[in-house]
């Protein structure tokens, strides 16, 4: 039997946001769909990803939804909208999972690298350019859950690394 992880790296360069819901699925013990499912209903492509509208909507009828946008992310778990700098310099839209926050320091889950890290608020690139369902640009958007870790763990969470996410704590 194959082992489930929570926390749910991406498949391809364009599907951070289809791991970040699985991920946020998991963690909360709610239905876990394939990416293979889940990318035509997404309307997820190469080009363009995931837009936030049809995250929004994904979230809103399959988890235990809060809230949705920018500047309305209250500290604990939530997919963040940020940007990731390519090696060409150039930025694009990449989601994370923000587990929570210990002081002022969020700890996160990136589907790409397929690491926890711990960082400054101030050092996240909270902000991001998609391209569709026309040209946008996000500060500090995120999806937010109803569900807040303690900080003992985010604790937990924070000592992760990719090989070492057997022992969870619970949602």
């Amino acid at each position: 039997m194959r082992k489930r992880y929570a926390l749910v790296p991406q498949q391809t360069d364009h599907t951070c946001g289809i791991a970040c819901l699985q991920t946020v699925a998991r963690l909360l013990k709610s239905p876990v769909f394939p990416t293979r499912y889940m990318k035509p209903r997404l309307g997820t492509t190469v080009r363009d990803g995931t837009s936030v509208a049809a995250m929004t909507n994904w979230a809103k009828q399959r988890l235990p939804f809060e809230s949705a946008g920018e500047n309305t992310w209250t500290g604990g778990l939530a997919i963040a909208l940020t940007s990731y700098l390519e090696e060409d310099q150039t930025e694009t839209g990449h989601y994370e999972v923000f587990l929570g926050r210990i002081d002022d320091r969020i700890v996160s889950w990136c589907p790409w690298l397929a690491t926890v890290s711990t960082l400054p608020e101030a050092e996240i690139r909270w902000q991001a350019h998609l391209h569709h369902p026309h040209e946008t640009t996000y500060t500090r958007w995120s999806l937010n859950f109803r569900h807040h870790y303690s900080e003992k763990d985010l604790l937990v969470f924070a000592g992760m690394t990719a090989p070492k996410r057997l022992a969870l704590p619970p949602p």
